[in-house]
């Protein structure tokens, strides 16, 4: 065992290193209209001020109203920044034939990404959060998360109300809430590590595929509102920004989102739901009507500080999606008409002076057994034709920097992080899932990371 982590431990640190070296130093000498981090440029404020363990994506108190103002608060400038995520990822078991293109079956290291943004206000009251990625393991760049927003705040039979609108790309990016499938734990996972093969729709499903707009109020600092619509982009579009997905809305997908917050002492707490129901043509096939999915979901969060030096936290998510499948039972891609599937997502972290931190997380996926829609196969494949998946995801970080007298402040920030992902389940099963021998903890993952922002 002591060998085995040794090796663990060191094989990263060979790769990362010069890796490292050569990022650090253009981020280092680049020009400071460049190298900012533009929304702590914008507001005066550390990191530390609207994120738990001074890097996102959780936001405190101070985040989730700098989201709902339209990421306008403070002074304007042009707010571009920029992060990298360079990782180490070691599976339990290798991956026959290597983890992706250009990588090999294990130990590998990786350009995660790269991703510009701009980051902040466009005018009064207007602001924009617009992501473009590099994918160092596609080896392709897109339009990432996008969400536009214009907030306005007034005062309503002595009522503090903030109103406005998203204009976004992904059901949910908007959300302020760390409980959701866009922003939720784990914050940052391997692109080299076997996934589980299914999730609901609202856990990607269209995601950068799609454009909504819906309108929010938040009522007193106690009742948020949401609601609105998504329709899919043209298959011209869709190629142009780099989406690569052949499935095409069949109309307007209907979007809400309710929730009850509440500062109680020292800690914060809020339950809330959300939903949306989306109708489809699988691959633009219209011969046999529409596939139907119907997403509803509970969440809850808690935050406690009881001083500036910790900060404990939880958060849990219950997503139960009904499935109506015409158009892939008409053309023999799924066995029965009606399914269901359902995710459930938790973590709680600690964190200490905004610098070390330790997560816990849980996550479990259960639903209709179909041999058609979950054949068997590789490591991706499923025995019994059923998409259970179930495990736990460990990790501990640290973030030197992000705080008022950190070394380069605002100009750079950056988290180092290791991580530990353990499934019970995996695709169906524990033992031999896939049918060719392959055991769910084969797919275990150690991760380790390095998350640059600048």
């Amino acid at each position: 065992m002591k060998l085995r982590l040794a090796q663990y431990l060191a094989a990263p640190v060979r790769h990362l290193l010069p890796a490292l070296a050569v990022l650090a130093a253009p981020l280092l000498w680049s020009a400071p209209a460049q190298a900012l981090p533009s929304y702590a440029k914008q507001t005066g404020q550390a990191c530390a001020s609207c994120h738990e363990g001074s890097l996102g994506p959780q936001l405190t108190q101070e985040g989730r109203n700098f989201k709902l103002l339209g990421y306008s608060s403070g002074a304007g400038f042009f707010p571009i920044s920029g992060q990298a995520i360079l990782q180490f990822t070691n599976t339990n078991q290798g991956q026959p034939g290597g983890a992706a293109e250009h990588f090999g079956e294990n130990h590998n290291s990786s350009l995660n990404e790269t991703s510009i943004f701009y980051a902040g206000r466009i005018a009064p009251n207007l602001g924009a959060f617009v992501q473009v990625t590099y994918d160092g393991v596609a080896q392709a760049s897109g339009l990432d998360h996008t969400d536009i927003r214009y907030a306005r705040s007034t005062a309503v039979l002595g009522k503090d109300v903030v109103y406005g609108l998203s204009l976004n790309n992904n059901p949910m990016v908007q959300d302020i809430y760390n409980t959701t499938p866009v922003w939720r734990y784990p914050y940052t996972s391997s692109g080299l590590a076997p996934a589980p093969g299914a999730a609901t729709q609202l856990e990607g499903g269209l995601e950068h595929q799609v454009v909504g707009l819906t309108a929010y109020t938040m009522i007193d600092d106690l009742l948020y509102l949401e609601a609105g619509g998504y329709n899919g982009l043209g298959h011209q579009m869709r190629i142009n920004i780099g989406v690569d997905n052949e499935d095409k809305l069949a109309s307007v997908a209907p979007y809400w989102r309710v929730a009850l917050q509440k500062n109680i002492g020292k800690s914060f707490f809020h339950i809330g739901s959300f939903g949306m129901h989306d109708a489809l043509y699988p691959g633009y096939d219209r011969n046999n009507g529409r596939d139907q999915y119907t997403d509803v979901g509970f969440d809850g969060s808690w935050q406690y500080t009881p001083n500036k030096r910790h900060h404990l936290s939880a958060y849990v998510a219950d997503i139960y999606e009904r499935q109506t499948l015409n158009s892939s039972f008409g053309a023999g891609d799924a066995g029965a008409r009606k399914q269901f599937l359902n995710s459930f997502n938790a973590s709680s972290s600690y964190y200490y002076a905004g610098t070390y931190g330790a997560t816990v997380g849980a996550f479990s996926t259960h639903g209709t057994t179909d041999a058609v829609r979950y054949p068997a196969g590789d490591i991706d494949g499923s025995a019994s034709g059923s998409p259970n998946s179930s495990g736990y995801v460990l990790q501990a970080d640290w973030t030197p920097l992000g705080k008022k007298d950190s070394f380069l402040y605002p100009y750079l920030n950056v988290r180092f992080a290791a991580q530990y992902t353990h499934y019970f389940h995996f695709n169906g099963g524990g033992a031999d899932y896939n049918g060719d021998g392959r055991n769910a903890n084969a797919n275990d993952t150690f991760l380790l990371f390095a998350w640059l922002a600048y």
